[in-house]
């Protein structure tokens, strides 16, 4: 009786820590899968911000370089010259850049309207990518974002005398560097207005 009792005694404990064993098994098993998901969903995640952030570079990048065309020129003819037609299928002003081992981008003008004579209204698109194979090329498995934004650039007429300078016939500056002379401001002339031997901050 008492060696019968013993093996069953030996036996429940066998199966009792088969079970547990198997429960922790699952449990570690289920664990893992969870935090192997979350580390998939944070790795996502992290390529979705990058992507934006190359396209937001993108963004700025050809933004500004449209503004200190026309901010130069202060006319429309060349802008409209490079920008008239632009589209999706056509776009216009392609701007390409790379952030060393982080990504690229590729920006350009996928719209162009003139509400009037003194307005250019351009719609942009940013395409910012994770170049993980280092090809150059927005490919198809690669994390990409993609940013468009419209603004205007437009003319206005100057209020008369709003200058930091302003000279009523010919006016010249001759000699100043960039430190010896700084105007904050617009600089005006009647006539023409030369800039010799220097290089003043204006």
């Amino acid at each position: 009786m008492r060696r019968h009792k013993l093996r069953r005694t030996r036996g429940s404990t066998l199966v009792t820590t088969l079970i547990m064993g198997g429960l922790a098994t699952i449990t570690g098993v289920a664990y893992l899968d969870i935090a192997t998901q979350d580390m998939r969903t944070a790795a996502a995640r992290m390529d979705e911000v990058t992507a934006q952030n190359l396209a937001d570079g993108g963004l700025q990048a050809i933004t500004q370089d449209l503004w200190r065309q026309f901010k130069i020129a202060q006319r429309f003819d060349a802008i409209h010259s490079a920008l008239n037609g632009a589209s999706p299928t056509s776009p216009r002003w392609i701007r390409n850049g790379t952030f060393a081992g982080i990504g690229n981008y590729t920006a350009s003008v996928i719209g162009y309207e003139q509400p009037d004579s003194y307005t250019r209204r351009i719609t942009v698109r940013s395409v910012g990518w994770i170049d993980r194979n280092e090809n150059g090329q927005l490919d198809a498995n690669e994390p990409r974002q993609v940013i468009d934004q419209t603004f205007n650039l437009q003319l206005t007429r100057s209020s008369v005398f709003d200058y930091a300078y302003f000279v009523n016939n010919h006016g010249w500056l001759d000699g100043f560097g960039a430190s010896d002379l700084v105007v904050n401001g617009d600089m005006r002339a009647n006539a023409d207005f030369s800039i010799l031997n220097g290089s003043p901050t204006i």
